[in-house]
């Protein structure tokens, strides 16, 4: 969806930030929050709600758009990237493949369309992602890294490339993150590329690299964060390891690497300022679930061109499997603060589709609230005071931006 200075090592950072901590004040119920050289510490054992407090999500949408016998050009999509509700009660949803901008009002009457195919002013190939700046501005990455910035209402208002370390030599943009003030958080590929005897070889680095970028100046990036890449055993990134994860915050980036349940908030200047855990027990990958992957994914390689078959049968075969699940798989910052953390599934199964996600809840102060249960099968594209976005996919594999109530008791 950071280093002080530049060139700072997270896992250093943190391991001198506990490692100091001594007493404390109490956070409230299992929590308990401590300062240590500067750094703000909430550690929970156990989550604050209890049944009758605890936020729920409606198992149905109070609006649905897409779908139908007979859909009207409006509603008819053909791949969301973003649907959010805009500071006056209108509702943006961002078709990628239409490369379109659709807003409608609250009760879901389609208003006007913005963007679409073509190479003039505020036209692009393929919509990307689409953030929200200050004030409802609204920027969208296309093909060719380029940023076509709109304003509320939809209008066109200026279009220019990604700078630097922000654009990828595919045309595709290195982020999905960006900051209230419109800066870019960009992470470097964990991987290069080397060429030996004429055949490209992939080799992974120590390390990636995690940048803020000025959108509008070619020279503004500045290190926030050096973190591991993924880890390996026998040479090799296993099957359900550990993956770093990041989310913006008004002024803050929140990183977490989920081998353990700590999510860490640097500010611009990429001070570390907080750390958020939670009790967490890991779950073994078990032989049934390697078994299980190893069963489903052969089953799909008759799917792939022939010529890669072959190759792809070794890869499964001999695949390497994390010892337990990551301790999540996602994090979003809600529009008042509070941090969701995506859990995992614990099957083995890949996407969203079948399941219900569970999210995990800490308020603004770091304090571990509980879990959220969402709605089967969504996935959610932003969460606000009261009500979360999601994009829904029927049984046609058609495209619905959902939205659906949080009650928070």
């Amino acid at each position: 969806m950071t280093a002080a200075g530049s060139g700072f090592v997270a896992s250093s950072v943190l391991t001198l930030a506990l490692a100091a901590c001594e007493g404390g004040d109490s956070a409230g119920g299992a929590s308990v929050a401590r300062d240590s050289a500067g750094v703000r510490i909430v550690e929970s054992s156990a989550p604050r709600w209890t049944d009758r407090t605890r936020w729920r999500v409606d198992a149905e949408p109070v609006l649905d758009l897409g779908g139908g016998p007979n859909p009207a050009e409006p509603y008819l999509y053909q791949r969301i990237i973003g649907v959010m509700r805009l500071d006056d009660g209108r509702l943006l949803v961002t078709d990628g493949q239409a490369a379109e901008l659709r807003f409608y009002d609250a009760e879901g009457r389609h208003l006007r369309t913005s963007g679409g195919h073509g190479d003039g002013p505020g036209e692009m190939r393929v919509a990307y992602g689409i953030w929200r700046r200050q004030g409802d501005t609204l920027v969208v990455s296309a093909f060719g890294a380029q940023l076509h910035e709109f304003a509320p209402s939809g209008d066109y208002v200026r279009s220019w490339r990604a700078p630097g370390v922000a654009a990828s030599p595919s045309g595709m943009m290195n982020t999905d993150v960006v900051l209230r003030d419109g800066s870019l958080i960009v992470t470097t590929p964990p991987v290069f590329t080397t060429v030996i005897d004429g055949r490209p070889q992939f080799a992974a680095q120590d390390s990636s690299d995690l940048f803020i970028v000025d959108p509008l100046a070619a020279d503004s990036a500045r290190l926030l964060l050096r973190h591991p890449s993924r880890p390996r055993i026998d040479g090799k990134v296993p099957v359900f390891g550990s993956m770093s994860r990041i989310a913006a915050a008004e002024r803050h980036v929140v990183y977490g690497m989920s081998d353990e349940f700590a999510l860490s908030w640097y500010g611009t200047n990429g001070r570390l300022e907080r750390i958020y855990r939670r009790a967490w027990e890991p779950v073994p990958v078990t032989d049934a679930v390697q078994a299980d992957y190893r069963e489903t994914n052969l089953a799909e390689v008759e799917n792939i061109p022939p010529q890669l078959q072959a190759g792809r049968r070794r890869q499964i075969a001999e695949a390497v499997f994390a010892p337990h699940f990551p301790a999540f798989d996602r994090l979003l910052v809600d529009r008042v603060g509070n941090l969701w953390v995506q859990l995992p599934r614990t099957d083995g199964r890949r996407g969203t589709r079948d399941i219900a996600t569970e999210w995990s809840v800490f308020d603004t102060s770091g304090v571990w609230l509980g879990e959220v249960t969402m709605p089967v099968g969504i996935d959610v594209r932003e969460i606000g005071d009261g009500y979360v976005a999601a994009v829904w996919q029927d049984e046609l594999d058609v495209h619905h931006a959902r939205v659906y109530e949080l009650t928070k008791p």
